[in-house]
């Protein structure tokens, strides 16, 4: 089964590089699925650094309502890719990393994070795949009590001095 969605790669818990669309290849078989990530590259177009094919194997999967979840640890596979442009691959002198992932699937739907731990990056590769639930800014706004004082971005109460704009 392919999913295509969005995915957002992170250093650490910082950095974020854009959300960019891409395809997650998943193989069920026998309550364990197979994912894979192909021509993995971390930063972006051929200025990043490739990584490879990721394959994480043999992850165990057990049915909750009707999806399918999973979560593990283990260490994931790495290939070189095949993308034009990219001369080093990372897969060619690593070809394995240690990685958790854990995540969710429906006939429909993927969602996944997957922590990769790279020796040679102090901190650990964050790749998250088909998050449309978490949010990102305000969910809503009540305008009649925002009108009685001023309000931080966090929805505390800074006071009622005139303000023209901005967020306080």
């Amino acid at each position: 089964k392919t999913y295509t969605d969005d995915m957002v790669v992170k250093l650490g818990t910082d950095k974020a590089y854009p959300a960019q669309k891409t395809t997650i290849y998943l193989t069920e078989k026998a309550n364990k699925i197979t994912l894979e990530l192909k021509n993995f590259i971390f930063g972006k177009g051929t200025e990043g650094l490739g990584v490879g094919h990721i394959t994480l194997k043999d992850i165990p999967t057990q049915t909750i309502d009707s999806k399918k979840t999973f979560k593990s640890n283990g260490t994931a596979a790495l290939t070189a890719g095949d993308t034009p442009g990219i001369g080093f691959w990372l897969a060619s002198v690593m070809p394995e990393i240690p990685m958790s992932v854990e995540g969710h699937y429906t006939a429909d739907s993927l969602q996944v994070d997957i922590t990769l731990k790279v020796s040679l990056v102090p901190e650990p590769i964050i790749v998250e795949f088909g998050h449309h639930d978490r949010v990102t800014g305000i969910k809503h706004i009540n305008l009649p009590a925002l009108r009685s004082g001023t309000y931080a971005i966090d929805g505390r109460k800074t006071g009622t001095a005139n303000r023209s704009h901005g967020i306080f």
